[in-house]
This record gives C-alpha cells, structure tokens and sequence, in this order.
C-alpha cells in the first residue's frame, strides 16, 4: 500500500494524488453554479472512492491536487475547498435520508409479516375442507415469512455496508485538501510544501529582517585623534 500511495509516517497518513490541468475539471462541467456549490466530478469522485477504498480506514489521508504554476489562484483554491467539503456533507445527509427510509421500509415489512403470519395462523384454526381455501392460507403464510426475511435483511444486513460508507465521507470531511505545482515537493516526513527554484506568485513573500547594529558604547579613556601638520 505505500508503495503506491505517498505516505507520512510522522502522522500516519496517505497521500491521494490529483493533476489537473485548471480548478474548473475538480467539478461537474455542465453545472454553471459557483465552485462552492457546484458538484464535483463524476471521474473524480469515482477515483476518489476507489483510492479511499484500497486504503484502510484506521488511517487518514490527505488529498494533493497538482495545479500548474501558472494558473495558480488563491481565493480560486479556498473556493475549491469549501465546495468539496460542501459536497460531503451533501453526501453525508442523503446517506443519512437513505438510512431512514430503509429503516422505515425494513420495520413495515416485518410488522406486515406478523400480520400475514397471525392472520394464517387464525385461519388455520377453521376446518374448512376446500383447496382453495388451503391454498390462500399457504399464500398469506407465505407472504409473511418473505417480508419477514426482507425486513432482518433490511434492518441488520444492510447496516454495515452503510455504516462503511458513512466512515469514508467522515473521512473525506476530514482529510486535508494541499494545492502545489509542478515546481514545488511534498514531503512524506513533514506534512510542508518545499519549494524549490521559485516561489508561487499566490504565496506572499517574507520579510526581510533588517540586522540591527550594536549600540556605540562610550569608552571612558578614549580622546579623538589629532592628524600631524607635514
């Protein structure tokens, strides 16, 4: 697995790697709507969940995205930002909704199953010698233990596949979001970006510190030279 995803030791993280050509591929490009409410990508979050998938839960990751130098914008990646993380929470409440519904649906299907199956037990009690009778009482029966089955498989199987999917958005929620160009490396040790030969037009440039010089100190004994007349 770290072989194939960059990975910090220091803080036991992965690494998931992303290059882009410009901020306008990370989203849907039928969608007109601003970067912060616009959807992502179909190709990337597919990626994204297979990468996320091949990595183990237990460790978080961080999402690098490799944007050339020259397209490089500040305010255009804190905007990409909010709407990547604006999209996992829109995932995380539709999880939550289809949670409910399949909750509601797994407990009407098992309170129909009692019903069908007290009512073919009631009518079971009546001796009726007639087939067809025999056979409605079967087909309530029936009925009852196949919702019966679909409700403990809705209500407890289902569960564990929708509890993973909502640890991976929570991750995705989580993960650190790191812009870099071509020019600049990340570290696995140290979670920076080194850079090297020339600095981003977006990043601001240090100030200088100005080298302050010692105060003159006054010496009790010296007298100003005198130049000798040739």
């Amino acid at each position: 697995m770290r072989s194939i995803f960059p990975y910090d030791a220091e803080s036991g993280t992965f690494t998931i790697e992303i290059t882009i050509d410009h901020y306008d591929e990370i989203f849907n490009e039928w969608d007109p709507s601003p970067f912060r409410r616009r959807d992502l990508h179909p190709d990337l979050t597919d990626y994204l969940d297979y990468c996320s998938k091949e990595i183990p839960l237990k460790y978080p990751i961080r999402i690098s995205i490799e944007v050339p130098e020259e397209k490089r914008n500040a305010a255009a990646e804190k905007m990409v930002e909010q709407g990547f993380r604006n999209n996992i929470r829109m995932d995380i409440f539709q999880l939550n909704k289809e949670i409910g519904k399949s909750n509601t649906l797994a407990i009407a299907e098992m309170v129909f199953a009692f019903f069908f199956l007290f009512t073919a037990y009631y009518l079971m009690g009546f001796a009726v010698d007639n087939i067809f009778y025999r056979a409605a009482i079967e087909g309530i029966s029936i009925w009852g233990w196949v919702l019966e089955w679909q409700g403990i498989l809705g209500f407890f199987f289902a569960k564990p596949d929708y509890r993973r999917q909502k640890k991976l958005f929570a991750r995705y929620l989580d993960a650190e979001l790191v812009f870099k160009n071509q020019k600049q490396t990340f570290t696995t040790t140290n979670p920076v970006l080194l850079k090297k030969r020339t600095v981003s037009p977006h990043s601001p440039t240090p100030a200088k510190k100005k080298r302050k010089l010692p105060a003159p100190q006054n010496l009790p004994h010296a007298t100003p030279l005198k130049r000798k007349k040739r």
